[in-house]
């Protein structure tokens, strides 16, 4: 029993053992009750077969015993003597099928015992007959509701297709059938609800993008047209001069939206195969900083840094580049003129990374970091971090000071294909993606991105991999 359980599933085991155990202790309680009815029966069985001999085998007078073995043709009377048939031996076979008594005018009555004796000898026989037909009836019985079980399964799960917000209910017996099934349709309809948000936030999203990409498409044909009406002379050269600008700018608004709509995509598509390595975090924001520059001299900005020079993280340069670039310049857009943009990081001991993908064979560095006893993140070509091994965490927030996000889209801020006007206001640049770069690249290298706006001023707080040399 144990050996042939050991090979299926655990429903399969609790059903099995239901069935068998529910059956044994039918036929137990069966063969206990057949056996006393049987020996309660015994005693009137037995005086019923009685009864049907004296009916249908009554005693018939004979002159002589030789009379009636003479007319059964058991003997011929020349052969034998009166005397010895009067008293036949009560080991003679003939003596189990007849009966003999003598009679009070020296005759005898003889009864045929034939049918009396062929009915005591099949008791047994039709006993153990009806014995083992109740069994196969309750074999079938038992059968026939393990197979009544497939049709409850099969109807459970044609109701969780086709009215799935309905409960999965099963019988006792398929408890943990029905708690699979029931998991299976609560992430069915999970999965069925982020279809449609995903569907709906990109529905608007391609109405936003429409709408801004139409925008300085317009501005460009205006402008261009205008330009074909001015007048080629000297007066107007100054005016066309404006208007090619303007288009320029325009233009490049529309490129910047386009390569931002395409940016998503194709890191949806690349899978994010990071190239680990150990990056100095100083050096790191000061070159991305330096390449936003423009940008922040636009609005009269300046940069207040505190990072550490000794301290490293364990990133994707180029990819890491990306997410912290799209983070500083949603700080830069947001803040108000004049201001500061705040770019601190420290140390965070005993965090917990999540999975990370590794790099490439062809680099020696290419690999994921794992952390061990001693708190350094030391690089191995197994290309994964243990989730569950605590290690050091770099904590690099930018703050900027300007208008403070509600809380309602700091909580959804990060979502891909999510925009909300009174977060992400298009006018002031981009097309509202580049939150959700970055925290898909950050997640990606098994760190986290959070926000956080209070008090005038918006924080947004990326967690990476710390990284030391080991040397």
């Amino acid at each position: 029993m144990a050996y042939l359980l050991h090979s299926i599933s655990p429903q399969a085991k609790a059903l099995t053992r239901h069935v068998l155990g529910r059956l044994l202790m039918q036929i137990a309680a069966f063969s206990v009750v057949y056996l006393a009815l049987v020996l309660f029966f015994t005693g009137p069985v037995d005086r019923w077969i009685v009864q049907i001999g004296q009916t249908y085998a009554p005693w018939t007078y004979y002159q002589s015993p030789l009379d009636y073995f003479e007319q059964r043709g058991l003997i011929n009377r020349s052969a034998y003597q009166t005397d010895a048939l009067t008293e036949p031996d009560e080991n003679d076979s003939l003596n189990n099928d007849v009966q003999i008594q003598p009679a009070p005018n020296g005759g005898v009555f003889v009864r045929d015992m034939t049918l009396v004796n062929t009915l005591r000898a099949l008791r047994l026989p039709f006993a153990i007959a009806l014995y083992l037909g109740i069994l196969v009836l309750l074999f079938s019985l038992s059968l026939r509701r393990v197979l009544f079980y497939f049709d409850d399964l099969s109807l459970a799960v044609q109701r969780m297709l086709l009215e799935p917000t309905q409960e999965v209910l099963l019988p006792a017996e398929l408890a943990i059938t029905q708690a699979t099934l029931e998991q299976v349709r609560s992430e069915k309809i999970a999965r069925e609800e982020e279809a449609r948000d995903a569907e709906k936030r990109k529905n608007e999203l391609v109405a936003y993008l429409a709408h801004d990409i139409r925008t300085p498409l317009t501005s460009v044909i205006g402008y261009l047209d205008l330009l074909r009406e001015e007048p080629e002379d000297d007066a107007s050269r100054k005016k066309r001069k404006h208007y090619l600008d303007l288009a320029w700018e325009k233009s490049l608004r529309l490129n910047d939206l386009v390569n931002e709509f395409f940016e998503i995509t194709r890191l949806n598509i690349d899978g994010n195969n990071l190239l680990i390595k150990p990056v100095n975090l100083e050096l790191f924001v000061a070159q991305v900083l330096e390449e936003l520059w423009p940008l922040a001299e636009e609005k009269h900005l300046r940069y207040e840094t505190h990072v550490d020079q000794s301290l490293e993280i364990a990133v994707d340069p180029q990819q890491f580049a990306r997410a912290f670039s799209n983070v500083v310049k949603n700080a830069i857009a947001y803040a108000d003129e004049e201001s500061a943009i705040e770019i601190m990081a420290t140390l965070e001991h005993d965090a917990y990374a999540a999975d990370m993908k590794g790099g490439g064979p062809d680099d020696d560095t290419d690999c994921n970091a794992a952390g061990n006893a001693d708190g350094n993140l030391h690089f191995s070509p197994d290309n994964k971090m243990d989730a569950s091994t605590p290690i050091e965490m770099v904590r690099l927030s930018v703050t900027n000071h300007g208008k403070e996000i509600a809380q309602e889209n700091l909580e959804r801020i990060f979502e891909r294909f999510y925009r909300e006007d009174q977060a992400r206001q298009i006018a002031r640049g981009g097309a509202g993606l580049g939150l959700s770069i970055a925290s898909e690249i950050v997640q990606a290298h098994g760190g986290s991105i959070e926000a956080m706006s209070s008090d005038g001023k918006t924080t947004f707080i990326l967690y990476v991999p710390h990284a030391r040399s080991g040397k």
